[in-house]
């Protein structure tokens, strides 16, 4: 992988260190060698519950590049807009002239857009301003995921709830023949016992059994888990 200090600080969550390797000259340029990541591409990628929201602003000080992309073509600002909160978001795009409008009309990683990374990001106010534009509900990646398939593969259950009311097709199939409720039901999501999981089968499941949805194929994927019963 060969971190630089800088990343390893980064992953550790060490403001101070952080801090301390920026104002010695730390270069916020340097990629890692196996995925050409920057320290602002990993701090964006760890910042779970917000956790590195202060070291992501001190590295946009320091002058990161939010649009240098590693060697899947991410930028650090795909991974801000899927995992950070709204007002970070913003910073981005108000201060340092990240640009919105290029993940509409560019494909990304997988074929991803705007509403794809937004979709798999718990503040639904990132859902909000992606859906202030004029944007494709069921734009499909390479492998088919439409953001829906992603909203509920994390059990997001307001993004799923919020896109099936704007119109997602619930039964939109992926490569392989997988509906968004099959995402929603994947059996690790029981085993770690998570609520979440259970809440967006439910709001799924709910939208399969509309008249309106009866006139379209169901989806394919079947389980005989006696679970499925509660959400009936």
């Amino acid at each position: 992988m060969q971190a630089m200090a800088l990343h390893d600080a980064v992953l550790c969550c060490d403001e101070a260190v952080v801090e301390l390797l920026l104002n010695r000259g730390a270069d916020v340029a340097l990629k890692t060698l196996e995925l050409g990541s920057t320290a602002l591409h990993w701090a964006a990628m760890l910042n779970i519950g917000n956790s590195h929201k202060r070291i992501i602003r001190k590295l946009l000080e320091s002058r990161s590049d939010l649009d240098q992309r590693n060697n899947i073509g991410l930028t650090s600002f795909n991974y801000i807009f899927g995992s950070c909160n709204v007002n970070l978001v913003r910073l981005c795009i108000d201060r340092y002239n990240a640009d919105l409008k290029k993940m509409f009309c560019q494909s990304y990683y997988n074929g991803r857009n705007a509403l794809s990374f937004a979709a798999q990001n718990v503040d639904k106010g990132v859902m909000n301003l992606v859906l202030e534009s004029e944007v494709e509900i069921d734009k499909c990646c390479f492998q088919r995921h439409t953001p829906l398939h992603l909203a509920s593969q994390l059990s997001i259950r307001e993004n799923v709830q919020r896109l099936i009311s704007m119109g997602a097709i619930v039964n939109a199939e992926d490569t392989q023949s997988y509906t968004p409720l099959y995402f929603s039901f994947e059996p690790s999501q029981f085993r770690q016992g998570e609520k979440a999981g259970d809440q967006t089968v439910a709001c799924i499941w709910k939208q399969l059994k509309s008249p309106v949805l009866h006139q379209s194929r169901p989806p394919r994927a079947t389980f005989d888990d006696p679970r499925l019963n509660d959400h009936q």
